[in-house]
Order: C-alpha cells, then structure tokens, then sequence
C-alpha cells in the first residue's frame, strides 16, 4: 500500500502464499480484496491492515483450473470472479455475522469469579467469552462426541470447573480455560448408562459430614444420581434418589433439579408436574409441592403435559 503524495510504501498486506493476480475494493465498507494464482480469495480492512477473511475457490475448472479476474459489485453486494465463464459470489465477511455459535446454543452461564460467560451448543462446543468485550477468549468442540448435543451445565463451588452432560448420558468435568477434561461420572450400573440427562447442580460442603462437595444429575432414568467430587477421573455415584424403601418418586422424566442451601434441600421437577423437595442429608422425600395444587398434574399428561423445565 502505497502513499500517492509522498510516493512511499505505508504497509505491506502479507497472506498470500502465491503471486497475487488481481485486486478490487469495496468502497463502502474499506475492504481490498485480493485474488491469488492459487484461487484463494482474501478481504483485507484497509483501516487496519489486516486480513478478516479468506476464501477458497475448490470449483475446478477446465481446461485450465484457474480464475483470471475479480471484481466486487456493490449493487448487488456481490463478488464477480470470472473463468471460463463469471462465477457471481454473495458474501458475509465475518464482520458482519453477528452469531456466535454455528450450532444452537443449549445453555450459558455467566462465571462470577472469572467475569466470564461460558456457552454450550447441539454440536458440542463450548465458548468462554470476555463480558467487558463480548470477546471470545477460548473454544472447544467435541465436549461429548461429535455433534452430540449439551444438555445440561453447571459450575463447581469454586466456579473454576465446570460441569456438563450430553444427550447420550455421560457427565464432563472441565478445566474451561483450556478446554482440559478432568473428570467424568457415570452410574455404577452398566444398564442405567445412555440414558440422556437433562439438568445438573452443584451441591457444596454444608456440614463437617462431607469431605467433598456433590454434583446431582437429573434426567430419563426418573432417579436424582449423587456424584461425589472427589477429584477422581472417574467418578461413581455414592447414592441414588429415592431409596429402594421410599414410596415417593417421579414416575415420569425428571426434567430439573435445583439444591437449596439455607435448609441444604433439593428440589426436583418431572415431565408430568411433579414437584418434590428431598433433605439432602437423609435422602428422603420431604414435600410434594404438587399435592399443593392439583393442576400440576393433567389428566391426560401424553396430550397436555405441563413438564417442570
């Protein structure tokens, strides 16, 4: 880039790996675009020097696989490479799109401790954003297997770890600023695995009882599975809600649970609107809220379900 007045070179726009063929601009938003003798297309801010986006064309081409010319059409927002024939191209430069995930976003969590805002999606990435800058500071894919969807998320006690399942059951214990995994729960019986979760919580210490903290999981099997936080890369359930002799349960998805600390209970909520709180110490049920109101339960629960989310 040059200075018509003093005749002097400003900058250099260094990117192109091969010669470059042409060159056209988009007055409107400030941009130079490039094209190279290897098809590659480049947008460079010539506010800024640097380059927001490349293209590249895999069209090949015959006789002769190559694009000869490239010019941008602000009527149409287009770009126009021309071949053996004109190839027209619309285009977003990354600027202008304003989605932060490709996937739709499952659950987001603000993190006090590192004024930070952790976001899940159904391809199984997880983004850590800046909240001053709204800017994305680290990413990860493949939290539970490829395209597996993130159901649930949840902090620890420190909020230096979080916590997430996956549509096909397993549950992830994260380093998020790096994207480490360090642990994962599972239940201690083989045939009660696969089974989708579909919310979690963090329960901390509130008695000298506990030497760790516990992570509660809620989900298709209608049971409350109590993980201990025990630091272990692979951790069990040390119990499971309700017990084998108590006659209160779900009978239907339990699809929320939520620990209240100041009386230490949980509260979990079904499919078919069940509400029911648990004394986290004893393990036992202690309110059926939806005894309360009997509108919590429809009649008819397959057509007119009124699910706990």
């Amino acid at each position: 880039m040059w200075d018509p007045f003093t005749r002097r070179a400003i900058t250099y726009l260094n990117g192109h790996t091969t010669s470059v063929h042409d060159l056209t601009i988009n007055d409107d938003r400030h941009h130079l675009i490039s094209l190279g003798t290897d098809k590659v297309v480049k947008i460079w801010d010539i506010r800024t020097y640097k380059c927001i986006q490349t293209v590249f064309d895999k069209v090949c081409y015959r006789p002769e696989d190559r694009l000869t010319c490239i010019l941008y059409d602000k009527t149409s927002n287009n770009i126009l490479l021309g071949s053996r024939k004109i190839n027209s191209w619309f285009f977003k430069t990354q600027e202008e799109i304003k989605t932060s995930h490709e996937y739709p976003i499952a659950r987001a969590l603000f993190n006090v401790e590192f004024e930070s805002v952790v976001s899940c999606d159904d391809g199984s990435f997880i983004s850590v954003w800046d909240i001053e800058n709204g800017k994305l500071m680290s990413k990860f894919g493949n939290a539970h297997g490829k395209d597996t969807k993130i159901t649930a998320t949840c902090f620890d006690e420190s909020q230096r770890r979080l916590i997430t399942s996956g549509a096909d059951g397993t549950i992830k214990i994260w380093n998020f600023s790096n994207g480490q995994e360090i642990s994962e729960c599972f239940p201690s019986k083989p045939e009660a695995r696969g089974t989708e979760v579909t919310d979690l919580c963090f329960v901390s210490n509130v008695s000298n009882k506990h030497e760790f903290g516990n992570i509660l999981s809620v989900g298709w099997n209608k049971h409350v599975y109590v993980y201990p936080d025990n630091k272990e890369e692979e951790i069990v359930e040390s119990n499971i809600l309700p017990q084998s002799d108590q006659g209160v349960r779900h009978h239907d998805d339990i699809m929320s649970v939520v620990y209240y600390e100041k009386n230490n209970l949980v509260f979990t909520g079904s499919h078919e609107g069940r509400l029911i709180g648990w004394n986290f110490e004893t393990k036992r049920a202690k309110f059926e809220l939806h005894l309360e109101d009997d509108t919590c339960i429809s009649e008819t629960p397959a057509k007119d379900a009124k699910s706990v989310d």
